[in-house]
């Protein structure tokens, strides 16, 4: 059988660019029927003729962006060529495509696009294991996103950006992580108006916590998000997809580690079914490897011969498909920094000049310098820390006032993923903001309100006094006795006990 945590990080299939059509089609399905016409094939090849036909899909893509009539079409076009050469794992080429797009986004100032563009750049780079540069796309893409003016846009990127940083957790193992993450997108995209589109994100949400939970030996849990990412994705009509694949596979590795063979051998011939009509090469490396594990597991030798060597091929094919696109990528990343460095020394030269004037104007009129040690110790403190818009941090502050106002912190079940979520942010801004506006994380910030309202209970209301520390814990949002008795005392330095017992003698 393969080990509980092998088959996780190599899950590579990815979701973003498929929701950026998605999401776009929605909206545009009114107006002239050459505008429908665009549309319903586009659909259709981004959903259905792309999995089962790349090469034909590829030539209607490019037939798309031929007669595309405006600026919007071209980019659609343009992503969906990516995304059929994404599925093939032709990653440069998908590259390539996606640049061309957010060089139209970029010149008609289409902001939702550029923000989705850069989520696909993410995925690309995540996948081909750069991490940091990943990260890099996936935040300048929250960053653009609050150019956007409709909020709903907004909050279904945001959710796309939680669910890709879900899965950077996942890749490092940080399960936990990636569960706090995933819950996040899952919010926004329960709001969701479209139903098929909403069964289809929440779908891969609950299969992307069951790959988390199944990598914390939560068996149980991860059971039970995939059999409900199993009933989404077929209500949303993809349940012959290789997103539907990924959910069958982890549903048979996990009836596989209970030793329920009879219903892992089911799903995971579903999921096989749907691999070997694929070009896949990352989705055929893990069914195959979880068909070893289950013909092992059933102690057929010949058919446990056949996958190893199957997961062995497909897995070297992998490594040089994977090897040969960061070569390639090295390559051009090296190509633009040579450009850039034409571009800096002229730049350096410039400035060099502009300093020497500078300092001969200040030596010529004998005047001090202005700036203290302090501000550039302030400065260089502001360079490390994450940036906010100014409205950024206004919509912060009055989504956090409303919070507190609306008592939401005596939510015993509130988490900070869920905190965000409602406040219509991510978890580095919140954190970001709670530390320098309260010098609090999140825990305390909770905590202290939670004791603050219910000391001030306690002190305006007398029948208060007689409740027993178990219900006054329940009251105010605490899940444990004990935990409520210890913020309690952070908070006021007496037990609540020793509070109560001082304030019903100073009622007498």
């Amino acid at each position: 059988m393969i080990d509980i945590y092998s088959f996780i990080p190599k899950m590579k299939i990815s979701l973003t660019t498929f929701l950026m059509f998605f999401i776009t089609y929605q909206g545009f399905m009114q107006g002239a029927e050459p505008e429908k016409t665009f549309e319903s094939v586009f659909y259709e090849v981004a959903v259905h003729v792309s999995s089962r036909d790349p090469i034909r899909a590829l030539h209607i893509a490019d037939s798309l962006y031929a007669y595309a009539s405006n600026s919007n079409q071209k980019i659609k076009a343009l992503m969906l060529s990516a995304d059929i050469l994404e599925k093939q794992e032709k990653r440069k080429e998908g590259i390539d495509y996606a640049m061309k797009a957010l060089k139209i986004a970029e010149e008609s100032d289409d902001y939702s696009f550029q923000s989705r563009i850069y989520g696909f750049m993410s995925t690309q780079y995540r996948q081909l294991g750069f991490s940091d540069k990943g990260k890099e796309y996936i935040q300048k893409g929250l960053e653009i996103s609050e150019n956007i003016k409709d909020k709903r846009q907004v909050m279904k990127f945001q959710a796309m950006a939680h669910h890709e940083l879900g899965d950077y957790a996942i890749a490092e193992n940080n399960y936990n992580e990636a569960i706090d993450y995933l819950n996040m997108a899952l919010l926004g995209y329960e709001k969701e108006e479209n139903e098929m589109l909403r069964y289809f994100t929440t779908g891969n949400i609950e299969e992307s916590l069951g790959r988390s939970n199944f990598g914390l030996n939560e068996q149980a849990k991860s059971l039970a998000h995939f059999s409900r990412a199993n009933n989404l994705i077929n209500k949303s009509g993809a349940g012959n997809t290789i997103w539907a694949a990924k959910i069958y596979q982890g549903l048979g590795e996990t009836f596989l580690i209970a030793k329920t063979l009879d219903s892992a051998g089911i799903y995971l011939k579903k999921a096989l079914h749907i691999a070997e009509e694929t070009n896949n090469g990352s989705l055929k490396e893990l069914v195959f490897e979880s068909m070893a594990g289950y013909y092992k597991e059933k102690g057929e030798i010949d058919s446990l011969a056949v996958f190893t060597k199957k997961a062995s091929d497909i897995s070297k094919e992998n490594s040089s498909m994977k090897n040969k696109m960061i070569n390639s990528e090295f390559n051009r990343a090296t190509a633009v920094t040579e450009k850039k460095s034409s571009i800096l020394l002229y730049l350096i030269i410039a400035i060099v000049l502009i300093v020497l004037a500078g300092l001969f104007t200040m030596f010529y009129k004998k005047k001090k310098p202005h700036f203290k040690i302090e501000d550039i110790k302030n400065e260089q403190g502001a360079a490390s820390s994450v940036v906010m818009r100014k409205k950024t941090q206004e919509d912060l502050a009055r989504n956090l006032k409303e919070f507190e106002k609306n008592l939401q912190f005596l939510d015993k079940d509130m988490s900070f993923s869920h905190m965000a979520g409602l406040l219509n942010t991510n978890a580095k801004y919140l954190s970001h903001y709670l530390k320098n506006t309260k010098n609090k994380d999140y825990n305390t910030y909770i905590n202290d309100l939670r004791i603050q309202y219910l000391v001030q209970k306690l002190d305006t209301q007398e029948e208060y006094l007689n409740y027993k520390i178990s219900y006054l814990a329940h009251e105010c949002g605490f899940s444990s006795h004990s935990n409520f008795s210890a913020n309690f005392k952070r908070v006021m330095l007496l037990s609540p006990s020793e509070y109560i017992s001082k304030a019903s003698k100073s009622e007498k």
